[in-house]
């Protein structure tokens, strides 16, 4: 089931987090993971060119698969907020959580609903901060101005060897707004918690949320018991999701090395 793992990158982030980045990637590909899915706003901006700079002088580059997307902006100042994350988190440590500021006070929210025309000049910047000449793909993200313009400039640029396929990413309202951009989208995004509309269900079905399908589904039998047993619970529930879609994927996104080794390595171990 290894091989129909995503890593999501969101909470991948340079400046002060780099070296728990780094931890993140090597143990992803250590334990056989070679799809990452990333995007311009990730990591508070970061997460690209971090992603990029960690597969720079991986030996096996060319088998990486790559998803980015276009539609939502990184922060400003994003690259200096970034250096503020391992700060907050040593603090939350040691000072009641209460007593400290959210962290969506150091995470401002991203842009939504960018210009259509900036499709390629963004696509292109992507491929700069990944080192590559190509992405594997990319996905419309959330809502866009002009979503028929976007999709006619993501056609453009798989017809141009630079994007390998096209598709669509969000919340399932946004993506069903979007369906008129790419009629037939060959990569279909959306939560776990949601189901894809039947007219899209030739693509390929990328599910991400899955803590969240955790917290719905066995929250009780795991709440207060070591991360261990969270980890194999949701590896088993992931384990049956994969089983009855047959067409689908799983992103896992994390911050911990630990957790995404306990979730893979317990997840390897299930039949497929």
């Amino acid at each position: 089931m290894i091989d129909r793992l995503i890593f999501g990158c969101h909470n991948l982030t340079g400046g002060s987090s780099f070296l728990r980045s780094r931890a993140l990637i090597h143990t992803a590909l250590d334990l056989g993971i070679r799809r990452f899915d990333v995007a311009p706003s990730y990591g508070l901006g970061t997460a690209e060119n971090t992603l990029g700079r960690l597969l720079d002088k991986y030996s096996e580059k060319a088998k990486i698969e790559l998803t980015t997307k276009f539609g939502v902006t990184p922060p400003r100042h994003g690259a200096l907020l970034a250096w503020t994350r391992e700060p907050y988190r040593l603090l939350r440590n040691i000072i009641p959580t209460q007593t400290l500021p959210s962290p969506r006070v150091l995470t401002p929210p991203a842009a939504a609903s960018t210009d259509a025309t900036e499709v390629r000049s963004s696509v292109y910047l992507s491929c700069q901060r990944l080192g590559v000449d190509c992405v594997d793909a990319v996905l419309l993200h959330e809502r866009v101005y002009n979503p028929h313009e976007a999709g006619v400039q993501l056609a453009a640029l798989k017809r141009e060897g630079v994007v390998r396929r096209i598709g669509l990413s969000g919340h399932l309202a946004n993506v069903a707004e979007m369906v008129s951009a790419i009629p037939t989208p060959e990569i279909l995004q959306i939560s776990i918690l949601q189901q894809p509309p039947p007219a899209l269900g030739q693509s390929e079905l990328r599910v991400f949320n899955v803590f969240s399908m955790l917290a719905a589904q066995c929250e009780p039998a795991t709440k207060g018991k070591q991360e261990t047993s969270v980890a194999e619970a949701l590896a088993l529930i992931s384990a049956e999701f994969l089983r009855n879609t047959p067409n689908a994927s799983l992103i896992f996104n994390t911050s911990s090395a630990r957790r995404l080794m306990l979730f893979v390595r317990t997840l390897s171990t299930l039949p497929s």
